[in-house]
């Protein structure tokens, strides 16, 4: 088939969840399919990674706009509505491109990431649609607005508040006009499916990519706790600072010399303000994360808001570091607690199973074999994207 694919980050390279997924799902699909891209870049050096980077697409960049349009664009998004989200992507440039492309190629689909594009052809009834929305993003600012008040204002909480209405209309008059909805994981499907009777939804899952994430258990670190993710998403944001505020000084009670490594790009403020304690380290973007991993006792994901499912676990349990996540963490991955890795929800709770993999290396490398073990058999690529074949057979 010929497929459009819409996405508003370019894919590469591949190193927060949003571009991790859109590159995994643009290698599957042009291994059978003529694909072209359509996408916001950033700079040039992009557009160079992803021309070496062996995906096969037809590609035409639109260079995102920032300064005051962005502004601009923000500003008329607060009287509408639409989703911030997807005012913050709408540009006059990248309607064009896609209109270009609609008029002057005989398209057989169009492939959609993410909910912030999806204002582009959602419309659009002569040709099949099919929208990646990954995660219930209504559900993720649901849960944040839980603990909001941990990190921001009373303003902020309002327009979350609002914006979560926004985004739940807009989700379920997406699911009423796209011929498939996929999303990464069951709780998000059935959180959708409680608030719409239209059910065009699939769970398409997450996988790693083991040759890049070799399996290396050894040589770690028994006092080093290691945090990674995208350090300017607010959930990550909130999980840094609870572990920091209420579990880390429980494990330094136990083992003194701890030390919490918050690995991951772009961090906010109040992550960077916490290098100035002793034992805290916060890297910024690293080329590489996996010398991160690999040297850490455990990799901890105390999430308290958020959706979908996270692919810091699955790295992490590919590489061979153990992981302690909260249940929210846990959603969409169907690992066993106590064997593939450890769950707690209370500080007191987390800061022992913490603790238990730092004092007792035997249990490290029983949990590291049994996890690495499981993504093998669960998680590869290949095998979490093998839906989606049937899904695309559907519109042959």
């Amino acid at each position: 088939m010929k497929i459009l694919f819409l996405t508003s980050r370019w894919p590469v390279p591949p190193i927060t969840g949003d571009r991790i997924r859109a590159f995994y799902l643009l290698r599957h699909l042009t291994q059978k399919h003529d694909v072209t891209l359509v996408s916001f870049y950033e700079n040039f050096h992009e557009i160079k990674q992803l021309k070496s980077s062996q995906l096969n697409v037809r590609i035409r960049p639109v260079k995102f706009p920032a300064g005051l349009s962005l502004y601009a664009r923000l500003g008329s998004g607060l009287f509408s509505k639409l989703p911030l989200q997807v005012h913050y992507y709408s540009t006059k440039k990248i309607k064009q491109v896609i209109h270009e492309e609609l008029k002057s190629n005989s398209y057989d689909l169009i492939f959609v990431h993410l909910l912030r594009m999806a204002n582009y052809v959602m419309d659009l009834a002569s040709i099949p649609k099919i929208i990646d929305l990954t995660d219930a993003i209504s559900l993720n600012y649901e849960r944040l607005l839980q603990f909001s008040g941990f990190y921001q204002n009373r303003s902020f909480n309002k327009i979350y508040s609002l914006e979560k209405e926004r985004v739940l209309n807009y989700e379920k008059n997406i699911l009423r006009k796209f011929n498939r909805t996929l999303l990464i994981s069951g709780v998000d499907k059935d959180y959708l499916q409680a608030h719409c009777t239209v059910d065009p939804m699939a769970v398409v899952q997450n996988g790693v990519n083991l040759d890049y994430f070799k399996y290396l258990p050894n040589g770690c670190d028994s006092d080093k706790i290691v945090f990674h993710g995208n350090m300017n998403y607010l959930p990550n944001v909130d999980a840094a600072l609870y572990f920091y505020r209420d579990i880390f000084p429980l494990v330094k009670q136990k083992r003194p010399r701890a030390k919490f490594f918050m690995v991951g790009v772009r961090p906010k403020k109040q992550l960077q303000a916490l290098e100035k304690y002793q034992d805290v380290f916060v890297t910024g973007r690293l080329n590489d994360l996996r010398p991160q991993l690999r040297s850490a006792a455990l990799a901890v994901c105390p999430l308290r808001a958020g959706a979908g499912l996270q692919n810091k676990i699955l790295e992490a349990m590919a590489i061979g570091t153990p992981v302690v996540t909260t249940s929210l963490g846990l959603e969409g991955i169907h690992a066993r607690p106590g064997k593939h890795l450890e769950v707690a929800d209370t500080p007191e709770a987390f800061a022992e199973k913490v603790v238990s993999f730092m004092n007792n290396p035997g249990k490290r490398e029983e949990f590291s074999r049994q996890a690495r073990q499981f993504v093998e058999e669960n998680y590869t690529w290949e095998k979490a994207l093998a839906p989606l074949d049937d899904i695309l057979n559907e519109f042959e």
